[in-house]
Parts: C-alpha cells; structure tokens; sequence
C-alpha cells in the first residue's frame, strides 16, 4: 500500500472502488461498493489525491455524476456531444484534468469515509489543505 493510502486507511478511509477507463480512454464506468450518510470521499490518481469532497446521501450517485461529466467532456472533445450551456463555461479543475486521466488510460480510485452532519464539511476543508489539493488536483475551494 502506498504512503498516500496508508495515511488515508489511518484517517478511517477505505477504498470503495473507482471511475475506471473505458474503450481505449473514450469512455468509464463506475465501480462502487455504495456508502450512505454524511461522505467523505477522495479522488486518487496515481500516487496523488486529487480532491476530497462530500456528498449525500450516498456515495454511487455522486461517483456516477463524476463520470457522467467525464464521458459528456470526452465526447464534447471528439464532437460527439450534443450543445449544452455548460459547455460554453470556463471548466473548472476536475472539467479540465479528469478527463484526461481517462483518456490515458488511468483510473480514478475512490476512497471514502461515512462522517457526521457536523463534521464532514470541516473534515473536508481540512484534509484538502492537508493533501494540497489545489496545487495541482482539481479541489475547486479550501471553504
């Protein structure tokens, strides 16, 4: 086990699956052993975390919209995507990294942890901070 997911099973993460390549880096899907509650979850890539985040009520619908968002890039890429307004927008980190991970052939392992109401917002902040994700991940904001 890696340093990065040894400190992550430490801090009460498990690895819960991923976001894996597809077709040759055309396309993913979604391997996930779900999570409800209050979640936390990592995006790994390689060696590094790329962001954590949160969501409820459970985990497979967040991971799924993840991927779903990857495919609608790869496909607006290669012009296979119908128009849609958010394609005219200024792609925030995750729009213009992920992706590519993808299409190289990589996948996105998620780790995840089921919190409480009261601290996951907080834990995520920190952990961003602690995992420096915004200098070269794709965390949008420390808070």
């Amino acid at each position: 086990m890696s340093d990065i997911r040894t400190r992550l099973t430490a801090l009460g993460f498990s690895c819960r699956g991923r976001i894996a390549s597809t077709d040759n880096g055309r396309n993913c899907c979604v391997e996930i052993d779900d999570l409800s509650g209050f979640i936390l979850y990592a995006h790994i890539v390689g060696d590094a975390i790329m962001k954590v985040g949160t969501t409820t009520p459970n985990l497979k619908g967040r991971v799924s919209q993840n991927a779903s968002t990857i495919r609608q890039i790869i496909a607006l890429k290669e012009g296979r995507a119908r128009d849609a307004r958010w394609h005219h927008r200024p792609f925030d980190a995750f729009k213009k990294m992920a992706p590519g991970v993808i299409q190289s052939n990589k996948d996105i392992e998620i780790w995840a942890l089921v919190s409480t109401e009261v601290e996951y917002k907080l834990l995520e902040q920190q952990y961003n901070a602690a995992f420096n994700t915004m200098d070269g991940g794709w965390a949008m904001q420390l808070g």
